[in-house]
């Protein structure tokens, strides 16, 4: 169950930075940073994203233990691994520009998939809300 929610949600992710990729958007954080080295020098963002997040794990041990850690590393791997074949997976070309437009008139402006990930004292979930903002 675990591994499933691991895999389900770096595949959502890696879907989001492809569609920021391919639209030239920023975003804040190490993510953003990823995408602005990725668009300036065009080695893909998974290389970025991975090399960027590498001090923190020094951080992320003393503070929140090897178990969260350990995780982070592999939520972080998987996105980056997962973001540069996604970018061949998807295909943008197919959308057409009458069909955008008329989206776009209908109100749907923004749309976006949020990853949360909750804990009890006996399990970890993850919920992925979607909404389109006008």
């Amino acid at each position: 169950e675990d591994i499933m929610a691991m895999l389900l949600g770096t595949l959502f992710v890696a879907l989001g930075v492809t569609f920021y990729t391919h639209a030239v958007l920023l975003t804040g954080s190490t993510a953003g940073m990823a995408l602005l080295l990725n668009y300036l020098t065009g080695w893909g963002f998974g290389v970025w994203f991975f090399a960027i997040n590498l001090p923190f794990y020094y951080l992320a041990i003393k503070r929140m233990g090897w178990s969260f850690t350990l995780r982070t590393f592999v939520a972080i791997g998987l996105v980056s691994l997962f973001s540069e074949f996604t970018q061949g997976w998807v295909e943008f070309a197919n959308v057409p520009s009458l069909y955008a437009a008329l989206m776009e008139r209908a109100g749907f402006r923004k749309a976006t998939i949020e990853t949360l990930r909750k804990r009890n004292s006996k399990k970890e979930l993850y919920e992925f809300g979607v909404s389109a903002l006008g």
